[in-house]
């Protein structure tokens, strides 16, 4: 089975996830302006040497921290969808789930970012909206979006095929 594909024999589907331009244009810009300020922090002579790790580790960490968040791939079987991340997974069981749906981009309209990242390495951790209230996203796409609620938690998910993520949670309700 390949990496984009339906399968009803394997009862399992798995979507990489993609960048769009924009979510590699901020992590690019912003990964190069924080490279270049630690460049000069660390070529300062003025700065003492413990100022410039402790600058630097505060810094970084965030950074990675956010970045380990990266959707990889999105998976749904009969027992569970799996958001693969670059360090770690998301498990939602199935059971919980009350609502899996295609939705469009303008449902995201006029979010409000609680905590997490605003494009750098995607649009990544809590969000509130009017019209979803409070939901997690983890999309590097803006394209192909998937809604899925749960009795307690509403997530947003890209994927390159949502539609079919949508049918077979219809077909295995």
């Amino acid at each position: 089975m390949n990496d984009d594909s339906y399968c009803l024999d394997d009862i399992k589907i798995i979507s990489k996830t993609s960048w769009n331009a924009e979510v590699v244009i901020i992590t690019v810009v912003g990964l190069s302006i924080v490279l270049g300020c630690l460049i000069l922090l660390f070529i300062n002579e003025a700065v003492s040497v413990y100022l410039k790790w402790v600058l630097g580790t505060v810094i970084i960490l965030p950074i990675l921290y956010v970045a380990t968040w990266t959707p990889i791939s999105l998976s749904i079987s009969k027992e569970k969808i799996v958001l693969k991340q670059l360090l770690g997974h998301i498990a939602i069981p199935l059971d919980d789930v009350i609502l899996i749906q295609k939705i469009d981009t303008a449902i995201l309209d006029h979010s409000i970012r609680a905590f997490g990242s605003g494009g750098a390495f995607g649009y990544l951790g809590n969000f509130w909206n009017k019209t979803l209230g409070k939901y997690a996203m983890y999309i590097t796409d803006r394209k192909n979006l998937l809604l899925v609620k749960t009795h307690h938690k509403t997530y947003v998910f890209n994927c390159n095929n949502p539609e079919h993520f949508e049918s077979f949670f219809l077909a295995n309700r």
